[in-house]
This record gives structure tokens, C-alpha cells and sequence, in this order.
């Protein structure tokens, strides 16, 4: 079976959803708010085959279900869970196919008509039915049991089917009159038989390549806000973020909230240069025409509205579970001095990230 063959273009309508961001309370619809009040869920896709732009909105207000309801209760408390083996992962996307692809970036760039795009791939474990049930009825425990700071974790049901993430990246928050804006870009890994926490953090901010990436994704955010009559402030340099074996370069941007409408705010900042590229339009035109696979949700907007104000989360670093297995995706920032090889091996340790994630034990 081609892998890519049972990757829907378009995700429907989700029966239930849930989210968890960093170390705050777990949300869920089918069970009350925290603290009080209701929950929505407003998304739209991303990338080839999605629908026609007038028709990407979907909405979902807080709704009965009771299965749901059960595995995210409030008093929330899994049962043990033993450790998973994955069976080998096939290639969605081959290497050969993405060498061309890159090779296609590489020439863009060259030519200045991108200063940056990010390629995406997807692989795929086919699942015995075994290990299939059992990974759909311990997903919800395996995502949310534990608070992880620096994490957006979140999960869509559509029947049979989970799309799922545990993303480092915020499109925004909006909270007591201020809006939020993190710039994020670059990735080393660290961890047993990798470098130290401290090695890669040094490592990272050390690269030149990965400090014009940086630049790139901040000053796009800025020029998106600026454009809606923003006034956003940031650093002059980047800091270290954690997400889990993962370090990245970090930016908080901030402005004052007028009261705009979230889907302006969402039309203005995605994608940000981090999911799409620079210039935004000539980086979506580009993915349109050669990426060889569907993104569907892969890096599309999610914006939960709950108690605590609106959380837009950009869904990288995700997964669909469904009958015929589970596929995982993830990006890579490509600009002057990247190479396919380096940029495989970025996405293929954003698949091991959330691969750990699903398979630990606790």
C-alpha cells in the first residue's frame, strides 16, 4: 500500500476535541470548561488538497459526548501504560523524492524568488489490529496524562480516525488585553548519546544558518502584525526553548490588543515563515505546486476559546490515527546553506520526538 494513499486531504468535522497547553488545566468538550464557561474549536486546513479558501473555516462549539467525556474527566487519572514497539516506519514521501524536492527549493532560492520555505514529510507505521485498539483507547492518557511545559498538546475525533499533536508552536494568545506572538525557528537534539542540553543550546545559537532563520520567521510575524495596524515589540536576540529532547531559537513578540478578530489575527500570521516560507504567498504558491503529498491539517491554525481567552495553535509536530494506521508529520526550514540530508535529518528527529511521546510506558 502507498502510505499516502489513506491520508485524507480533509479532516471532517470532529465529534470531540481536547487540548492542553504547557502545565495549565486539560480542556475537553463533553465535560464542564475549567473554570467555568464553554469551549470552541475553529480550524481550516493547510497545504495541497485542501479545499477552496472560502470554504477552510470550520467551527465546533462545546458538545455532549459521553466517551469523551469519561476519558477527560476532571479527576483525569490513567491506568498504568506499558511501553510500545512500533514496527518499522514506511516513507510517505521518498528520499529521492524529497532530494528533488529540495533540489526545486534550492533553485528558488537561488534565484531570489524564496528567502525561505519548509518542506514537510510524513511517514507511516502500519499497525496490527492489536496494537491498532490498543494505541486508540490509550492515545487521549499517552497525550495528556502528564503537563509538559513548552508543549501544545491537542486531539481531534472524527469516528475512527485521531489527529493529534504535541506542537512547541503557538500561533498566538490573547489575554488580558494583549496579544502574544512567539517567533520560532531552528532545532538541535540532545539527550543519551546526543549532545547535552547545554552543548546544543550553545550549538544552536552559534549557527549562523539557524540565526537567519530566526530573523526571517521574527521580522515575518512583525511585518503580519504591523500590517493590521499592530505596534509589536520584541528582544533584539533570540533565547533557548525546551521541548522535550528538543531546543529551539525563541523570539516572544507581543503588541497591544485592539479587540481584532481572531480570524484576521489567523489570515495576517499564517503561515508563519516557521510552517510556510518567505515570501508567504510565493511559498504557498510553491508548496501548491510541488509538495508530493497532502498536508490536510499538518501545520494548519487550531484556535480553542476557553475560560482563560483564545489559544491558536499551529498543529506541527502531529499524527493521524486511523484504520489504516498511524502517520506522523513534520517540517523543516530550508534556506541559503541548507541540504536535503540535513534537513531529512531535522524532521526525522521531530518524528522520533512524538514517537517517544506515544510509546513510553509510565
Amino acid at each position: 500500500m502507498n502510505p499516502a494513499s489513506s491520508l485524507p486531504a480533509i479532516f471532517g468535522a470532529p465529534a470531540a476535541f481536547a487540548w492542553r497547553a504547557g502545565l495549565g488545566p486539560l480542556h475537553a468538550s463533553g465535560g464542564p470548561a475549567s473554570g467555568g464557561g464553554s469551549l470552541a474549536l475553529h480550524y481550516r486546513h493547510f497545504g495541497p488538497g485542501s479545499p477552496d479558501k472560502k470554504n477552510l473555516w470550520a467551527s465546533f462549539a462545546h458538545r455532549a459526548s459521553l466517551s469523551f467525556t469519561q476519558e477527560f474527566s476532571g479527576s483525569f487519572s490513567p491506568p498504568p501504560l506499558n511501553p510500545i514497539a512500533f514496527p518499522p516506519a514506511e516513507e510517505t514521501v521518498s528520499r529521492a523524492e524529497w532530494e528533488a524536492y529540495c533540489a526545486k527549493i534550492e533553485r528558488a532560492l537561488n534565484t531570489g524568488t524564496l528567502n525561505k520555505l519548509v518542506p514537510a514529510r510524513a511517514v507511516f507505521h502500519a499497525l496490527d489490529p492489536a496494537l491498532l485498539t490498543k494505541l486508540r483507547e490509550e492515545l487521549p492518557a499517552r497525550l495528556f496524562a502528564e503537563p509538559r511545559e513548552g508543549s501544545y498538546r491537542f486531539l481531534l475525533k472524527q469516528n475512527d480516525s485521531y489527529f493529534f499533536g504535541a506542537s512547541p508552536e503557538l500561533l498566538f494568545r490573547r489575554e488580558h488585553g494583549r496579544i502574544f506572538v512567539p517567533a520560532i525557528a531552528g532545532t538541535r537534539a540532545h539527550g543519551p548519546g546526543q549532545e547535552t542540553l547545554e552543548e546544543a543550546s550553545r550549538s544552536l545559537l552559534a549557527s549562523a544558518k539557524d540565526r537567519q532563520e530566526q530573523a526571517l520567521v521574527t521580522e515575518g510575524i512583525a511585518h503580519s502584525l504591523r500590517s493590521l495596524g499592530l505596534h509589536p515589540v520584541h528582544p533584539a536576540e533570540p533565547v533557548i526553548l525546551t521541548a522535550r529532547n528538543l531546543v529551539h531559537l525563541y523570539t516572544p513578540i507581543e503588541a497591544k490588543d485592539p479587540g481584532i478578530a481572531a480570524e484576521a489575527l489567523i489570515e495576517a500570521l499564517h503561515p508563519t515563515p516557521a510552517v510556510g516560507g518567505k515570501p508567504k504567498a510565493a511559498a504557498l504558491d510553491f508548496i501548491g505546486a510541488h509538495e508530493p503529498w497532502p498536508r490536510g491539517l499538518f501545520a494548519s491554525p487550531l484556535l480553542f476559546e476557553g475560560p482563560e481567552g483564545q489559544i491558536c495553535i499551529v498543529a506541527i509536530r502531529s499524527g493521524l490515527l486511523n484504520s489504516e494506521g498511524l502517520h506522523l508529520f513534520s517540517g523543516a526550514g530550508f534556506v541559503q546553506g541548507s541540504t536535503a540530508a540535513g534537513e531529512w535529518e531535522e524532521t526525522s528527529r521531530k518524528f522520533d520526538s512524538l514517537r517517544d511521546l506515544l510509546k513510553e510506558g509510565r
